[in-house]
């Protein structure tokens, strides 16, 4: 089967089978944990035959449940199911749900929204998420479904890559990190030079490129101004987040995070991200090159957010990407 095959069975899987207990996602267990908002959810999938290293997958952002109903079922939304498919039993595959969802759906999957929970929109923060995947992180390496003095590996796309970067820089226990799809430094300054680059490489003279440039930079001004007039709002909204988003998340350096972090470092992205500055995941590089620390950095050309690229079939990139960091966190073993 095809890379893009495998990832199309895996994300309808669990709507053909049956969980094996109530609230059980296949083979995720349901488990909790207790948080700084409130008990943490979390699913992890352990192998039968003794227990694994951890492996955290860390979804990107909005307030979809990581596995939300589909008419067919149960339908992984953060690549879980793929990325245990692809462990092989090689690690135990754990993902956290972000507190305070309720349903088993979400209008938008990405942004938030007034159809996201009040309670998760006045919690969701940069600090609240890592201190509770943290939580969670804690109460799997008590439960022993992983090697007992075994280091934690994670893989965080997009929003999630941004937590696994503040992860690193603050547990010593985490050894690899593979940090897809997330920004270098200040999410802010990425969305002012996305908004210039788009405008100039559109259509027309450069004089109306020029114009359209300024005109979208000037709209992100304004919004980052008034997210700063009124940082924690959680009910006020900008470019599909709340200001409380923007304030925490938006202002995160994982560069800097993972400049001070211990841990190996694998970072994938595409030079073509429409959602980021590519540029400025460099930063990364620079980052770990002067702290003396080791990086490998992948680079999809032509690549958008999720890795795509206009001659590749959909999702292969992603899939090839989660092949590589599961097979380099296997082949590395612990780093010191």
């Amino acid at each position: 089967m095809t890379r893009t095959g495998l990832f199309t069975a895996a994300i309808t899987v669990l709507g053909l089978g049956q969980a094996a207990a109530a609230d059980d996602a296949g083979p995720f267990r349901l488990a909790h944990a207790p948080g700084p908002s409130g008990n943490v959810t979390y699913y992890i999938a352990a192998p039968a035959d003794g227990p694994r290293p951890l492996l955290v997958v860390l979804q990107g952002s909005g307030c979809e449940p990581v596995f939300a109903r589909s008419d067919e079922g149960l339908v992984a939304t953060a690549g879980q199911d793929i990325i245990h498919q692809l462990a092989a039993d090689r690690f135990a595959v754990m993902v956290v749900e972000k507190p305070h969802l309720t349903g088993q759906t979400a209008a938008t999957a990405g942004q938030v929204s007034d159809a996201c929970p009040p309670e998760f929109r006045r919690n969701h923060t940069l600090d609240n998420w890592t201190a509770e995947v943290g939580q969670a992180i804690d109460a799997a390496v008590r439960s022993g479904a992983t090697s007992a003095g075994d280091t934690v590996r994670l893989l965080g796309l997009s929003e999630g890559a941004i937590i696994a970067a503040r992860l690193a820089a603050r547990r010593d226990d985490i050894s690899h990190v593979a940090f897809l799809s997330g920004f270098g430094c200040d999410l802010w300054s990425d969305r002012l030079a996305r908004a210039r680059l788009d405008a100039m490489a559109g259509e027309g003279t450069p004089e109306e490129r020029q114009e359209r440039a300024r005109e979208a930079l000037a709209v992100l001004e304004a919004g980052f101004a008034g997210v700063a007039r009124d940082p924690l709002n959680s009910d006020a909204y900008f470019q599909g987040q709340t200001h409380l988003f923007w304030s925490t998340f938006g202002r995160a350096c994982p560069a800097e995070d993972l400049a001070g972090s211990g841990a190996g470092v694998l970072v994938y992205y595409g030079t073509e991200d429409e959602q980021i500055d590519a540029n400025g995941v460099e930063m990364i590089t620079t980052a770990r090159l002067a702290a003396g620390k080791a990086i490998r950095v992948e680079r999809v050309f032509g690549g958008g957010h999720i890795l795509n690229t206009d001659e590749g079939a959909p999702f292969a990139n992603l899939v090839g990407a989660f092949i590589d960091a599961l097979d380099w966190m296997d082949e590395t073993g612990r780093i010191q």
